[in-house]
């Protein structure tokens, strides 16, 4: 429940808990959507302290938080299980490329030394 209570401060401000990345997940747009329901809540929620009186549906839309925040949560674990595999594939990508460039440089020397 304290995790609620930092979400909503977050919201409140206008901030949002995490922006997306260079690349666009498959989940990117679902994660998008799923802030803007968070910020809607927290929106109807100070409507409700204001004294204002909700309908049906947006007494709906209150209860989904706790729901919202887990799926989010979720995918947000998704896709940093995805950028840490996508790291791990660069940094040995990199490796490859560092090594043929060291062999390359080793066999320029060699034909150097060779036509001395």
């Amino acid at each position: 429940n304290s995790d609620a209570n930092i979400i909503r401060k977050y919201y409140k401000k206008g901030q949002v808990l995490r922006k997306e990345k260079r690349q666009q997940p498959p989940e990117a747009s679902r994660i998008r959507s799923l802030h803007k329901l968070l910020r809607q809540i927290v929106a109807l929620e100070e409507k409700q302290k204001a004294g204002a009186t909700l309908n049906e549906a947006q007494l709906t839309k209150l209860g989904r938080f706790d729901d919202v925040v887990a799926e989010l949560e979720e995918l947000q674990r998704v896709d940093d299980e995805s950028e840490e595999e996508e790291e791990v594939d660069n940094s040995s990508d990199n490796e490859s490329e560092e090594q043929e460039e060291e062999d390359d440089q080793e066999e320029e020397e060699e034909e150097e030394e060779a036509s001395e």
